[in-house]
């Protein structure tokens, strides 16, 4: 192809100039952060939520702890075999606290009765030994200032007041206001603390 030949006529087009952009940028101050979205929060929920629920595993099993296997103890019949051995040694407080026992296993176990009455009849007689004959008349041995400063219970000192060096223990079983079991059995408290004397009438 031949050279195309340009007209002097011919204009140039003019040449285009495009204007200058200013671009700005915004630099961010190192106290400020960029908000974050997403799940970039969610890592700390799901760790709260996880120790949540097992704080709840670990108070349920602290709320229903294991029980330990209950022990059997004697049963009643051990029990009244006991009542029987102790009486025959002379120690009826030990028996009748095993009756005690008894009573709250099986309160209507009919051999109760008799081995109470038995426990009864056995402390009567030790408490009759001890006191000697009913037709003794006790005697104070302290005075009336150094009884103050006892510690004795409404019933020694009912009792005390009713010691005159008159009445025998019989008379004292009819005004002491109490049985004649119980009569006895704080009689031979007094005797045992050396607050009275015996003598005969």
């Amino acid at each position: 192809m031949s050279a195309r030949a340009v007209s002097p006529f011919q204009r140039t087009p003019p040449e285009v100039v495009l204007p200058e952009l200013e671009v700005s940028v915004v630099l961010l101050e190192e106290d400020e952060e960029t908000p974050s979205y997403g799940t970039a929060s969610l890592p700390s929920i799901t760790a709260d939520v996880l120790a949540f629920l097992s704080e709840g595993d670990m108070a349920q099993a602290e709320e229903a702890p294991s029980e330990p296997p209950a022990r059997k103890g004697p049963g009643v019949n051990t029990l009244l075999v006991g009542v029987d051995e102790l009486l025959s040694l002379g120690d009826v407080s030990s028996a009748l606290e095993l009756v005690g026992k008894a009573e709250q296993l099986d309160p209507l176990e009919p051999r109760l009765e008799g081995a109470r009455a038995r426990c009864e009849q056995a402390q009567r007689l030790a408490l009759e030994q001890r006191l000697g004959s009913v037709k003794q008349v006790p005697r104070l041995k302290l005075r009336m200032a150094e009884l103050m400063k006892l510690s004795l219970d409404a019933r020694m000192g009912f009792l005390l007041s009713r010691i005159d060096g008159h009445l025998s223990y019989e008379a004292l079983f009819s005004v002491s206001g109490m049985s004649r079991m119980e009569t006895m059995r704080v009689l031979v408290q007094l005797l045992d603390q050396d607050i009275i004397t015996l003598g005969p009438r």
